[in-house]
């Protein structure tokens, strides 16, 4: 298992992009992924994506603090850092 930590300004892109996307009011179905581009988080996620497919297949990401967003904002910060791993699958 590998521990990796966002830095203030990597947090501060996701609630920055999860607030626009949110602003859209769009369903998650609806927002396109040239929309959620985090250009200071991307090569950490793309290490993130070939960690999992290649290595040992799990990792914490720490540093953020799920009591400070609402329920909408975690959801789309989830939905943010998955659509850069992976495909994000909805049902």
């Amino acid at each position: 298992m590998v521990d990796l930590y966002l830095s203030v300004s990597e947090i501060d892109e996701l609630e920055s992009v999860s607030n626009y996307l949110l602003s859209l009011e769009k369903s998650d179905g609806e927002i396109e992924r040239d929309s959620m581009k985090l250009p200071l988080l991307s090569n950490k996620l793309k290490y993130i994506s070939k960690y999992l497919e290649d290595d040992f297949g799990f990792i914490l990401l720490r540093g953020l603090d799920s009591k400070k967003y609402s329920l909408e904002q975690v959801k789309m910060i989830y939905l943010l850092i998955g659509s850069h791993i992976g495909r994000v699958l909805l049902h």
